[in-house]
């Protein structure tokens, strides 16, 4: 469902703020239910080149910030 979604309308989520600091990739996230967040990206990041949408993680918004973040790792 959020993968067609995405796939439509891919800067319907914000800007991951927990994973601003990242350079690696431009996180984004939206709220999927009031509990879970859906991180994604683009790729390549630039709107109009995309050709994809990369989900990164699934996030229990109830547990530690830096825990989730830290769940993420750098690319390569």
């Amino acid at each position: 469902m959020y993968g067609r979604l995405l796939s439509l309308h891919p800067l319907l989520g914000h800007r991951e703020p927990l994973l601003r600091h990242r350079t690696d990739y431009i996180f984004r996230s939206i709220l999927v239910h009031r509990n879970y967040k859906l991180i994604y990206v683009l790729e390549p990041e630039d709107i109009e080149t995309a050709e994809r949408v990369l989900i990164i993680d699934l996030w229990d918004t109830r547990m530690d910030p830096d825990f989730l973040a830290a769940r993420i790792p750098a690319a390569e």
